[in-house]
């Protein structure tokens, strides 16, 4: 969708998100750090845009319906 990313870094979230590349990773149970990471995108058009369109990027690649069909190519010829 183009959107920021904030997340919790946690399992599972912190392998698919790069803090600071294509979101903000902040600890959990940290509410004032989630408040920050809100505050800074909010007041940051530029930086917001970037982390969106890497994450775009590299969703993009990862997941694009060829890359999973040669996946699973893969997995089922073995």
């Amino acid at each position: 969708c183009k959107l920021p990313v904030i997340a919790s870094d946690v399992q599972g979230i912190n392998n698919m998100l790069h803090n600071n590349v294509t979101g903000i990773l902040v600890p959990p149970q940290q509410p004032e750090l989630l408040a920050n990471a809100i505050d800074l995108l909010l007041n940051d058009n530029n930086l917001a845009l970037q982390l969106a369109t890497n994450a775009y990027q590299k969703s993009a690649e990862r997941f694009s319906s060829n890359t999973i069909f040669e996946s699973y190519k893969r997995i089922f010829s073995k």
